[in-house]
């Protein structure tokens, strides 16, 4: 038993001398492990004399060894609690250093995941803040396109699905930039039109006016804007009377029609007036091209005024019956040819040919059976002279023809004219077969005259001659 427990504590032994033990520790283990072998080196004695002696543990030589193993004993029992207390010592800094590097490992902790937490909510703000920045410049973005302005882009940071909605809509805008027209750019036509535009409600309630009908009527334009369209109208106008209105709105639009403007101080003023009914965008139209079940956003109303036409149409027509009565009461027939057909003559002109407009205007009437072939020989000429380069004289004279067979000697005077918008040839004709008649007969007299004239100079110069003369019976002879 005491072999085996002093193995027991020799396995001890060795085990703690392998373990990690600091200078002091060890100071102390060696003090233990030398009285440990002191007590058993004296314990292994004290058997041998009790086995070699009768009194056994009574002998005093065995007291000696006994008191000598007691001494050792009480070294390694006080070494033991030394080492003892250098253990707990160290367990209780192990303990405190364990509890230090508890809380140390709870501050860590703590500051990590304050740390973490600040991180999380840094990034979650800077992602926050990228997407609100994002988002917001859509909503700007949207706002300023709903405004009217088409050039407006948005911000784009990123490549997720925000950043995607941001490329989207730039590119909307850039398709809405293709196909219609800022609202700005619509106001400054609004402005900078000469005519005037009103658009009025399906109610005929008017909305919109634009400078040039305030200027024209005389009206400020919150005078106009909620007023009936009818306001400016003249009383005799029915255009936007309640079945006017709805005749309107199912044919959808009238064009180039004259209408008469009220002003503010009752001047009637003409205008050429057009409107078109204004549909909700994308709504259907039905085979005939009309829009079937839509709702009509408002009328929009165009005139002009033509006043200064009506004006001048009134002094054209003063002007033209004048000119008409010069035209009808002269004494020269004048025509209008255009593409080698008349377009015009008047009375004289009939008196002249013997036709009449409806007979030499039609499409198979040919302008050359006014003329006979001596008379067009004289235009032939003329072509070539002008062919040539040659200076070729407005005023000439050619042999006409009537329609009654008679031929007769015409004086014409022509020069190139505009008539409804294209050019003609504007001929004053004259008949002079009498004159010509009476100059070849004067002519003719003269000649006769002067013919009669010479035999009479003649005849007295026969006379002279005659009675000038002697006769050679009478001249005296030489002698």
């Amino acid at each position: 038993m005491l072999f085996r427990s002093s193995a027991l504590a020799d396995e001890a032994m060795e085990g703690i001398e392998g373990s990690n033990l600091d200078k002091e520790e060890k100071t102390v283990f060696n003090k233990i492990k030398k009285g440990f072998s002191l007590v058993k080196e004296k314990s292994i004695e004290i058997l041998k004399l009790v086995r070699l002696t009768e009194k056994g543990f009574l002998a005093p030589e065995i007291n000696k060894l006994v008191e000598e193993v007691d001494e050792a004993a009480l070294v390694v029992i006080e070494g033991i609690e030394g080492l003892h207390d250098q253990v707990d010592k160290k367990s209780l800094e192990a303990r405190q250093e364990a509890e230090r590097v508890k809380r140390l490992g709870i501050q860590t902790t703590v500051i990590i995941s304050i740390v973490g937490i600040l991180f999380g909510l840094i990034a979650a703000f800077l992602f926050t803040r990228n997407i609100t920045k994002q988002v917001g410049s859509l909503v700007t973005a949207t706002r300023k396109m709903a405004e009217g302005d088409l050039t407006v882009k948005a911000i784009v940071t990123t490549q997720d699905e925000i950043g995607e909605l941001a490329v989207s809509f730039n590119q909307m805008t850039e398709d809405l930039q293709k196909i219609t027209v800022s609202r700005d750019y619509v106001d400054n036509i609004v402005k900078s039109m000469i005519n005037t535009l009103i658009v009025v409600e399906p109610d005929a309630t008017i909305q919109i006016v634009n400078a040039a009908t305030c200027e024209l009527l005389g009206y400020d334009e919150n005078e106009l804007i909620g007023e009936q369209i009818g306001k400016i109208f003249a009383e005799e106008e029915l255009l936007f009377k309640s079945t006017g209105l709805k005749d309107l709105i199912k044919k959808g639009f009238i064009q180039n029609v004259e209408k008469t403007y009220l002003s503010k101080d009752g001047r009637k003023i003409p205008v050429l007036f057009s409107c078109s009914v204004m549909h909700a965008p994308f709504d259907s139209k039905d085979q005939t091209g009309k829009y079937r079940n839509s709702k009509i956003q408002g009328i929009v109303c165009v005139a002009q005024d033509i006043t200064e036409r009506k004006l001048a149409e009134q002094t054209l027509r003063e002007s033209e019956e004048k000119f008409r009565g010069v035209i009808e009461q002269s004494n020269d027939g004048l025509y209008v040819l255009q593409e080698d057909r008349f377009v015009f003559i008047n009375p004289r002109y009939t008196e002249i040919t013997g036709f009449e407009l409806d007979e030499i205007s039609a499409e198979d009437f040919d302008f050359k059976e006014l003329i006979t072939e001596e008379g067009l020989k004289v235009l032939e000429e003329r072509g070539a002279m002008r062919k040539r380069g040659e200076n070729v004289p407005g005023r000439y004279v050619f042999k006409g023809l009537r329609k009654d067979g008679q031929k007769r000697d015409l004086e014409v005077s022509v020069t190139i004219v505009e008539w409804q918008g294209a050019p003609a040839t504007l001929g004053v004709l004259h008949d002079v077969t009498d004159r010509i008649q009476i100059r070849t007969e004067l002519q003719k007299a003269l000649e006769d005259a002067k013919q009669a004239n010479s035999v009479k100079s003649l005849d007295r110069k026969s006379t002279r001659l005659n009675s000038s003369h002697i006769p050679l019976s009478r001249m005296p002879s030489s002698a």
